[in-house]
């Protein structure tokens, strides 16, 4: 993940490039509560990302063993 002061950075770096003066106040304010608001909305994803993951190995745990139990023996010891 991106730390604080890195994005903190970034952003000034394009609010001076805009003619913004990243030091002002005011506009600081305005930085900390943006980048709460994309630290949250990041931290959403990432766990929703998790969460849809451990689903998708779940299933696949899944249907690994309703295949490994519905094949019939002699198909899994190999070639007779």
């Amino acid at each position: 993940m991106f730390e604080r002061d890195e994005v903190l950075q970034a952003l000034h770096n394009r609010l001076t490039a805009a003619g913004i003066n990243p030091l002002d106040p005011k506009v600081q304010s305005i930085c900390e509560v943006v980048n709460a608001f994309y630290a949250e909305k990041t931290r959403e994803v990432l766990q929703k990302n998790a969460r849809s993951a451990e689903q998708d190995r779940d299933v696949a745990l899944r249907l690994f063993a309703l295949h490994r139990y519905r094949t019939p023996p002699a198909l899994t010891t190999g070639p007779v």
